[in-house]
C-alpha cells in the first residue's frame, strides 16, 4: 500500500510553468459538489479523500508494516476481525433472549480472556500515540479523544468502563459476585451513555483511489497537479515528525498547512469522482470502516477537523 503514489514521487519538481488560474478553474468546476460544514468555513468534499487515518503518504511512525501500524492492526483485529469478542459476547447475548438460559462459564471465561488482552493493547497503543513527537501519530489519538468527547466519555471513564465489564464477566466465569461499578460508571449506566466507539487508527483499506493509468491521467494538467500535491503532502507529512518539538505558534501553523493540503485533495478527488476515475474498492472500502464507526462522509471531514482543533487547543494552553 505505501507504494500507490510512488510513481508520482520526485526529489525536485518540473520546470514547467503552469498558469496561475489552473487551480481557480478547477475549484469553479468542483464547488456545486462540496458541502459546508456550518460551524466551519471549510468546504468539505462529497467523497473520501486520503487524508487523516485514511493518508497514503505516512510518517515513518506510521508507516505501513511499521511497529505502529501493526501495532493498530492488532488492536483493531479483535474488534473487527477474525477474532472478534465483540461478535461472540452479541452472539452469547441473543442465545441468553433467546433460550432463557445462562451463558456457559467456560465460553464467559475465554471472551474474557480476549477483552483484557485487546484492552492492554489498546491501553499501550494511546499510551504510545499520546507520548510520540510525529503528529500523524498524535492526529490518530486525538481522533480517538474527540470521538470519546461526542458521547459524553473520557478515555479514564472508558477505561473504568472497560475494566467494569471485564471484572464483572471474570466473576461471572467463577460463580462469584460481580463487583459495584465505580460511581462514574454507575452515573453513566444511568444515564444510559452508549457505547464508546472503537479506535480510529489505520483503517483497512487496501485499495489504491485510483492506479494512475486511467485516462484521466493522460490530461498533463491533472497528472501535474496530482504530482504537485503528493510531493507537497509527503513532504509536510515528514517535516510533522518533529511536531512534538514545534512551539505553539508552529504547531497551529503546522496544522494550518495540513489543512490546506486537505483542501486541495478535497477538489481533486472530487474531479475524479466526476470522471468516475476513483477506485470503487477504495469507495466502498472506506465507506465500510465508517460505518464500523458510526460515522458518514461528513462526519469524517467533521471528526477530523474536530481533532485539529483539540490539538490546537492543547497548543494554546502550552505558551
Amino acid at each position: 500500500p505505501d507504494q500507490r503514489f510512488q510513481f508520482f514521487r520526485h526529489e525536485s519538481r518540473d520546470a514547467v510553468m503552469m498558469p496561475n488560474f489552473q487551480h481557480t478553474s478547477l475549484l469553479l468546476l468542483i464547488v456545486p459538489f462540496l458541502f459546508v460544514n456550518p460551524l466551519s468555513l471549510r468546504l468539505h468534499p462529497s467523497v473520501i479523500t486520503p487524508v487523516g487515518p485514511f493518508s497514503s503518504c505516512r510518517s515513518k511512525a506510521c508507516e505501513f508494516g511499521g511497529s505502529l501500524d501493526s501495532r493498530m492492526s492488532s488492536a483493531s483485529s479483535s474488534l473487527t476481525g477474525e477474532d472478534n469478542f465483540m461478535l461472540e459476547l452479541q452472539r452469547l447475548t441473543v442465545e441468553f433472549q433467546i433460550n432463557e438460559t445462562p451463558p456457559p462459564t467456560d465460553k464467559v471465561a475465554k471472551i474474557v480472556d480476549k477483552m483484557e488482552r485487546s484492552h492492554e493493547q489498546y491501553n499501550d497503543l494511546l499510551t504510545r500515540l499520546s507520548l510520540s513527537n510525529d503528529f500523524q501519530s498524535l492526529e490518530y489519538y486525538s481522533l480517538t479523544v474527540t470521538q470519546l468527547e461526542k458521547k459524553g466519555m473520557t478515555l479514564d471513564l472508558m477505561n473504568e468502563c472497560v475494566q467494569w465489564q471485564i471484572n464483572s464477566m471474570k466473576a461471572y466465569s467463577l460463580n462469584s459476585l460481580p463487583p459495584q461499578p465505580p460511581p462514574s460508571v454507575l452515573k453513566m449506566l444511568q444515564q444510559n451513555t452508549n457505547n464508546p466507539p472503537p479506535m480510529m487508527g489505520v483503517p483497512s483499506v487496501t485499495s489504491p483511489p485510483f492506479s494512475g493509468n486511467e485516462g484521466a491521467f493522460d490530461d498533463p494538467l491533472l497528472k501535474f497537479t496530482l504530482r504537485e500535491l503528493v510531493n507537497d503532502h509527503q513532504n509536510l507529512i515528514d517535516l510533522g515528525s518533529g511536531y512534538g518539538g514545534f512551539d505553539a505558534s508552529g504547531k497551529i501553523a503546522y496544522i494550518d498547512e495540513i489543512e490546506k493540503v486537505e483542501d486541495r485533495w478535497g477538489v481533486f478527488m472530487m474531479r475524479l469522482d466526476l470522471d468516475d476515475v476513483v477506485e470503487k474498492g477504495f469507495k466502498e472500502e472506506t465507506r465500510g470502516f465508517l460505518e464500523g464507526m458510526g460515522m458518514g462522509v461528513d462526519g469524517f471531514y467533521e471528526g477530523l477537523e474536530e481533532a485539529h482543533n483539540w490539538m490546537r487547543m492543547r497548543a494554546e494552553e502550552s505558551r
